[in-house]
C-alpha cells in the first residue's frame, strides 16, 4: 500500500480527544439586569426627554389647569422672547410623548392626561409660528413700500454719501452697517442658504453695495483703477461678495479681470438669472 494514501488523523483532532471536561462544573443562576449596574453620565442629551430626571411622572404632576398661550399675549413678545418659549414647548411636548407612550403600551387610562396635555401645548407653539408669520408678512410689505418711494432713494443716496466721506469705513461698525442695509433695504441676509430669496430686490442689492465699494475704493486701490468702469452684473456680485476692506477688493478685482479674460456679455434681462446661478454655485461650494 502507497503510504501516500493511508488516511491520518489531525494533530488538532487528537489533542482536543485527550481533552476532557471536568464533571464536576456547578452552573450559577445568571445574574439579572439591574439599573444600578448601568451608569448614565450627567450630561446625556436623552435626559431631554425625561422631566428632572424622573421615569414617569403621576398624573397629578402634570398640569392641567393651564392654558395655551393666546395670539395677542404672544404678539407682546420679542423675538428672542418667543424662540425660548418655542423650545421650552418642544422640549415638554417631547417629554409628554414619552411618558404617553410609556401608558398607552399598558394600557393606561391616564395616558390621555399627558395626551391633552400635549396638545395645549402644540396649540402655543403653532401660534407663535402664526405670530412670525404676521411680523414676517409685514416687513415684507414694509419693504416692498419702501422700495417703490421716493424716500428710498433719497435714503440710499444718504448712506452712499456718508460712507463715501467716512474715513474709517474698513471698522466693524461699518461692516455691520453694510448688513443691515442690505438686508433690512434688499433682503440680503449676512449667511446665503437655500432659503434666500434671490430676486429682483436681491439684484438691485448686488448691483448697489458693488457700485458702492467700487466708488471708495477706486483712489485706494490702484488695480481698481485700471478697470475702468463696471461692465456687467457679475462684477458687480464679485465687489458684493467680498469683505469690504482693500484686501477684499484686491481679490474682487482678480475675479473681474478673469471674467474680463473671457469675454462674455450679459444681456440685462440675463442678469437675475446669472446671480441666482452665482449663489447656487456659492451655496455647493460651501458645502
Amino acid at each position: 500500500m502507497n503510504r501516500s494514501t493511508v488516511a491520518r488523523f489531525s494533530t488538532t483532532s487528537m489533542a482536543a480527544a485527550r481533552t476532557r471536561l471536568p464533571t464536576n462544573i456547578k452552573l450559577r443562576r445568571p445574574i439579572p439586569p439591574t439599573i444600578d449596574n448601568i451608569t448614565v453620565p450627567e450630561n446625556h442629551p436623552l435626559w431631554q426627554f425625561f422631566d428632572n430626571k424622573n421615569f414617569l411622572r403621576k398624573p397629578q404632576e402634570i398640569q392641567t389647569t393651564g392654558r395655551p398661550w393666546t395670539i395677542q399675549e404672544l404678539r407682546r413678545k420679542k423675538f428672542d422672547d418667543l424662540h425660548k418659549l418655542w423650545y421650552i414647548c418642544l422640549k415638554e411636548r417631547n417629554v409628554l410623548g414619552r411618558e404617553h407612550r410609556l401608558l398607552e403600551s399598558v394600557d393606561s387610562q391616564s395616558a390621555i392626561i399627558y395626551e391633552e396635555q400635549s396638545e395645549q401645548i402644540r396649540t402655543t407653539m403653532w401660534r407663535i409660528k402664526h405670530v412670525l408669520r404676521e411680523r414676517q408678512l409685514a416687513e415684507t410689505k414694509s419693504r416692498e413700500k419702501l422700495l417703490n418711494s421716493s424716500e428710498l432713494k433719497e435714503y440710499l443716496q444718504d448712506f452712499k454719501q456718508e460712507y463715501l466721506d467716512s474715513q474709517e469705513v474698513e471698522t466693524q461698525e461699518w461692516y455691520d452697517k453694510l448688513e443691515r442695509l442690505q438686508y433690512a433695504i434688499f433682503g440680503i441676509p449676512n449667511y446665503l442658504s437655500a432659503d434666500t430669496i434671490v430676486d429682483e430686490h436681491f439684484l438691485e442689492g448686488v448691483k448697489f453695495i458693488g457700485e458702492l465699494k467700487f466708488a471708495k475704493f477706486s483712489d485706494s486701490v490702484p488695480e481698481l483703477q485700471d478697470l475702468g468702469q463696471l461692465s456687467s452684473i457679475v462684477e458687480n456680485y464679485a465687489l458684493f461678495e467680498e469683505t469690504s476692506n482693500k484686501e477684499g477688493v484686491s481679490l474682487a478685482v482678480k475675479r473681474i479681470e478673469e471674467y474680463r479674460a473671457n469675454d462674455i456679455q450679459i444681456p440685462q434681462e440675463k442678469e437675475l438669472e446669472v446671480i441666482q446661478e452665482l449663489v447656487r454655485d456659492r451655496l455647493e461650494v460651501a458645502e
